[in-house]
């Protein structure tokens, strides 16, 4: 709904709800950010509501954490382009992965950015005043405020987010408020329950842009010469053509998601001894994870395009909740792959 409307008491209940469904934030980390919207009330100056053109110009999406979260994101780019195919839409992408979308036709336009508490994991360290990338993300947000965007666009529930999408100057800025930051929009969108996924959760936005999703817009397009060279990397290896690929990605940036080495090589025992299936033991380059010396197992450490070409071809994807996960899901649609691939995530307390 727009901000300028009344915001009752029962919409403030249901924030309540969904605050607790999809954030579980504790009454502590609650305080602080309520902390931080007195302060940002106190020193921000009023805006008045301005009269927006219900077809903008140009759109800023703010997506600016993880290669899992881009993937997430895909389809609310496929639906925000069919659905504004006349806009030029710009991403606030993280600067390591201003790549990964090129050449898919979702935007137009990749803005990179290191913004400091998305860079590291301890909160000294996230908030560390004397960091250099305090310097470059206030040049960033200066540059995107002189461009005066149309609209400014963030799923991210989170109160730093809405806070960007005030300092980005847009017109009409869209967004959930139940994480905080809720008067800094001019479009808190009330979320929807009965779709808690994150990819759900940033269609969802799309009903308050008016424009309703489809939800089969989605997918990776790799070029015919990517497929063409994981299957000859395929051939190389001894692979015959057709055969029964198991891809197996032990790896995952956050420590605690990291099911382990040891219980993943046992899948794969198990799966070897049971049927002719190849596995795939796939690692990131700079990140080694020694494969299991087993028949029929092969090691692959590719760069980040050739990984995304050959996991395209497997049929089933065993790895920790992590970025390769949301990947798989992603290159479901590929049509030129073996089919859809199937993906089985283990959590630490998964026991074999």
């Amino acid at each position: 709904m727009r901000n300028g409307l009344r915001w009752n008491g029962l919409e403030a209940k249901g924030e309540a709800a969904a605050r607790a469904s999809f954030l579980k934030m504790t009454p502590r980390k609650w305080r602080l950010v309520r902390a931080f919207e007195g302060v940002l009330r106190l020193i921000l100056p009023a805006r008045a509501i301005e009269a927006v053109a219900a077809q903008p110009k140009t759109i800023l999406v703010v997506e600016y954490w993880n290669l899992g979260d881009l993937a997430i994101l895909v389809p609310f780019l496929r639906n925000l382009r069919a659905g504004f195919s006349r806009a030029k839409i710009s991403l606030l992408v993280n600067e390591s992965l201003k790549t990964f979308l090129e050449g898919q036709g979702l935007v137009d336009e990749f803005i990179p950015v290191r913004v400091p508490w998305a860079q590291h994991f301890s909160r000294w360290k996230k908030y560390n005043p004397f960091s250099g990338h305090w310097i470059s993300f206030v040049r960033t947000i200066i540059g995107i405020r002189e461009r005066q965007f149309d609209w400014a666009i963030s799923g991210r529930m989170d109160v730093r987010d809405n806070f960007l999408l005030w300092l980005s100057g847009a017109a009409r800025r869209i967004g959930y408020g139940l994480g905080g930051g809720g008067f800094l929009l001019t479009d808190r969108v009330a979320p929807d329950l009965s779709r808690p996924h994150r990819a759900d959760i940033w269609l969802h936005l799309l009903d308050a842009a008016g424009k309703p999703p489809n939800r089969g817009l989605s997918g990776f397009r790799l070029t015919r010469s990517e497929l063409a060279s994981a299957e000859a990397f395929l051939r190389d290896r001894g692979i015959p053509a057709g055969a029964f690929l198991i891809g197996i990605h032990p790896g995952a940036r956050i420590a605690v998601r990291r099911w382990g080495d040891e219980r993943f090589a046992e899948v794969a025992r198990h799966f070897l001894r049971e049927n002719d299936a190849h596995t795939l033991w796939f690692s990131d380059p700079g990140i080694p994870s020694d494969a299991p010396r087993l028949e029929r197992c092969h090691a692959v450490n590719l760069e980040f395009r050739s990984f995304l070409a050959v996991l395209s071809l497997c049929r089933l994807l065993i790895c920790n909740d992590s970025g390769p996960m949301h990947l798989a899901g992603l290159l479901g649609g590929q049509s030129s792959g073996a089919g859809r691939v199937s993906i089985t995530a283990f959590s630490v307390n998964h026991i074999v």
